[in-house]
């Protein structure tokens, strides 16, 4: 198991208690289209998460491969998770066109995406009614801590370093996307007020994971 350093893993743990509070919130506002454009895109996220760390597996150095192989067997099971959420098989998501990026670039959007992605899990918990279903996201959450402990470490030693300037615009240009990418899950106007404080909730724990606070 990861040793992780206390400050990330309250943050963690307060990440995971807003974004469950904004969820009793807001919740009674879903209805069933919103439920199921939801599990679309958390399948469509988890996808794309997956074919990013297939490209860092090839441009990583050797001494981080066995973590990230162990990482992806983890995004396999989460893609395959939504997509049995679904009533009919989900269309398999294309990868983007491959980009060739520094070792401490490939950590920084790994880990944001893993930022994200634990926020909105929290979030989707506390709106789940099935005890199955509760069950697997609860595995998915404690494989995305273990994601975001470990990546947060690798990313530590940079902060030191002038290439830690890449990781911060890597953090400003995911915070100025949040807003969009929060509509991709919650896409109706009713719902800005919750997409505006899931966006506050990613933002702080980006902030803490990245050692930006």
């Amino acid at each position: 198991s990861l040793v992780m350093n206390l400050p990330l893993r309250e943050a963690i743990a307060d990440s995971s208690r807003r974004a469950q509070a904004a969820s009793h919130r807001y919740g009674q506002l879903l209805n069933d289209g919103d439920r199921r454009m939801l599990v679309q895109a958390f399948h469509r996220a988890e996808s794309l998460a997956r074919h990013a760390l297939v490209d860092a597996l090839d441009q990583v150095s050797e001494q981080y491969l066995a973590a990230l192989k162990a990482q992806l067997a983890d995004e396999d099971r989460h893609v395959d998770v939504f997509a049995t959420w679904q009533q009919e098989a989900p269309p398999a998501v294309p990868a983007p066109r491959r980009k060739q990026r520094k070792e401490h670039v490939w950590f920084a959007l790994l880990l944001a995406n893993e930022v994200a992605g634990f926020c909105q899990f929290e979030m989707l918990s506390a709106l789940l009614v099935d005890k199955t279903q509760q069950q697997q996201l609860q595995d998915i959450i404690r494989d995305e801590t273990e994601h975001i402990t470990r990546l947060a470490r690798w990313l530590r030693p940079y902060r030191e370093l002038p290439s830690f300037a890449d990781v911060k615009r890597i953090a400003g240009r995911f915070n100025g996307d949040l807003e969009g990418r929060m509509q991709q899950f919650l896409p109706r106007q009713e719902l800005a007020g919750f997409r505006r404080e899931m966006g506050a909730v990613i933002r702080t724990l980006l902030e803490a994971a990245f050692g930006l606070d």
